[in-house]
């Protein structure tokens, strides 16, 4: 109850929401179809999720628990739920090619160790609303890298996008 958003920092959010919109719209030329609404609805379900977990963290003893044991808890609970519909659908395995090795190694070390680290040692100093606007960055950061690592080309949506995000931001 304490973590309740003002009407400016509401505004904030809405303007970054708006950027995210903006910034991924440029994306929807050229796809379309139920695959892409069948991966949207996996990012909103991951959204919702992310804010789930958020949640979990900040209403119980997790709140008090040093990082790397909310860490451990976040990282085993994600291991036995996803390994059942693996199991269950006979996803188990991968080629093992470079791209797929590096691939791994960044989720495992950067995204599954170094960044959630972070976000829950900064999970119990600050308050989750004010963290939380931050994801907003994610879709930027997402994008420059397909611009930077794969050279897809750079939108006039995504640019506008991005700066809608950071007046939300600021």
């Amino acid at each position: 109850p304490q973590e309740c958003l003002s009407p400016v920092q509401w505004l904030g959010m809405l303007i970054a929401f708006g950027g995210v919109v903006l910034a991924i719209s440029g994306m929807a030329e050229g796809s379309g179809g139920a695959e892409r609404l069948k991966g949207d609805l996996y990012g909103l379900l991951a959204g919702i999720a992310w804010g789930a977990s958020t949640l979990v963290i900040r209403t119980t003893r997790l709140a008090e628990c040093p990082a790397k044991q909310t860490l451990l808890c976040q990282l085993t609970g994600a291991c036995v739920l996803l390994s059942l519909p693996a199991l269950a659908t006979g996803n188990l395995h991968f080629t093992l090619s470079p791209v797929a090795w590096y691939s791994l190694l960044f989720q495992t070390v950067v995204v599954s160790f170094f960044s959630y680290l972070i976000w829950f040692s900064l999970l119990r100093r600050y308050q989750a609303s004010s963290l939380g606007i931050l994801t907003f960055m994610t879709p930027v950061f997402g994008i420059l890298a397909g611009v930077v690592i794969l050279g897809e080309p750079l939108q006039i949506e995504f640019v506008l996008g991005a700066v809608l995000i950071v007046l939300g931001l600021i």
